[in-house]
């Protein structure tokens, strides 16, 4: 994973559920309201593919969807981003790698799935997924849930907002570390955090 200090300064770690010591060499700027594909990324209107590993900075807003179709890890940064979509998950991790969504400090990002979404939920991961970053990170499942991940989600040194019609997220195992989570109800319903099969960790194995 890569981590970063109080200034989002980047740094090396590693905790639980994910590769030690990972570091991206380059940073690929996308500018979602100008979207241009190329070897790394295909755009086909509604549909931005990342298809390598790597760390991609996203700026603007996006109405559709952003899949990830590698087994690679991707970081994913945001940066004033809003993403609402029309059909699907709002980002969707269809590999089996280690994935990380990161705010930018000062920053707030938006990721709104739609109310005919098929996939249930605005954020799907196949892969380990970590939240991190300093900025804020606002999560809204107007489906069913919120977050879905198939192994491990990671919530570390963030502000993430999640609200959802259904659960706010579904895993094996979640971990809270140094992060605030505002949950809100919707439709009357308590705010519910499923862990399957497991628990709660509350501090990652540095």
């Amino acid at each position: 994973m890569v981590g970063y200090d109080k200034n989002d300064n980047y740094l090396t770690s590693s905790c639980f559920g994910l590769d030690p010591q990972r570091t991206f060499s380059r940073t690929e700027q996308i500018n979602l309201t100008d979207i241009h594909a190329n070897d790394s990324i295909s755009y086909d209107g509604s549909t931005l593919t990342l298809r390598f590993g790597g760390t991609y900075e996203l700026l603007g807003a996006f109405e559709g969807n952003i899949c990830v179709d590698t087994n690679e890890n991707v970081e994913i940064i945001l940066n004033n981003v809003q993403i609402i979509s029309n059909s699907g998950a709002g980002i969707n991790f269809l590999g089996n790698g280690e994935y990380t969504i990161h705010s930018l400090k000062g920053t707030e990002n938006y990721i709104v799935d739609s109310l005919d979404n098929a996939e249930g939920t605005a954020i799907r991961s196949n892969g380990n997924l970590t939240i991190t970053g300093k900025g804020t990170l606002i999560v809204t499942g107007l489906n069913d849930h919120a977050i879905i991940a198939k192994n491990n989600i990671n919530i570390l040194d963030t502000t993430i907002d999640i609200s959802a019609n259904e659960t706010l997220a579904r895993c094996q195992n979640v971990i809270i570390y140094n992060s605030e989570i505002i949950t809100n109800k919707s439709k009357n319903k308590t705010p519910i955090l499923a862990i399957q099969n497991s628990k709660i960790l509350q501090k990652p194995t540095f």
